[in-house]
């Protein structure tokens, strides 16, 4: 059955992006626990069998192509099967795949923050602050 092998996508792609999301957050705990640079270095290193850190957004971008080719197909054949519908169908389409994406922001908010904090460990840089050998401006 076509919905048995869908609902098997889904529970996959929902089973890699809950493992991409655990990464992410074992990577904010690193961050916020590591107290020098070489302990930021030696958290990251002993990572395990799985360290992706890339959402499987497979199944959006295949339906974002099929609402395009409904859409598509639909326009050709609007004498026979109204537009409505096709545009209709396309739109749920669509906005099913808008529901089901993951966006790469959490990975790349975690990468600039552990950057910054290796930074900050490391050359002592504090990030929207002056440096203390600088006289108060007030």
């Amino acid at each position: 059955m076509p919905t048995d092998t869908l609902q098997q996508i889904l529970h996959i792609q929902r089973k890699k992006n809950q493992q991409v999301m655990r990464n992410v957050a074992r990577l904010w705990d690193i961050g916020r626990q590591a107290q020098s640079a070489d302990e930021l270095l030696d958290a990251l290193h002993p990572w395990g069998k799985d360290r992706d850190l890339r959402f499987y957004n497979v199944l959006p971008k295949f339906l974002i192509i099929i609402g395009v080719a409904t859409l598509v197909i639909g326009g050709l054949l609007h004498q026979y099967f109204p537009f409505f519908f096709t545009l209709m169908i396309s739109a749920a389409i669509g906005f099913w795949a808008y529901l089901i994406y993951e966006s790469q922001d959490p990975i790349d908010e975690v990468i600039q923050y552990l950057r910054e904090r290796m930074l900050t460990l490391r050359y002592d840089l504090n990030f929207q602050k002056l440096p203390a050998s600088f006289p108060d401006p007030t």
